[in-house]
């Protein structure tokens, strides 16, 4: 039971990681067209 809590608090970390950074690239992207335009 306690080593099931752990991968699914390691598969949550990781997805929270995972969406992070595919938000960041959606900001520079963002970013860069503002500047572009």
């Amino acid at each position: 039971w306690s080593s099931f809590t752990i991968l699914f608090f390691r598969f949550y970390d990781l997805a929270n990681k995972t969406l992070r950074q595919s938000n960041e690239k959606e900001k520079i992207q963002e970013t860069h067209l503002s500047n572009g335009s």
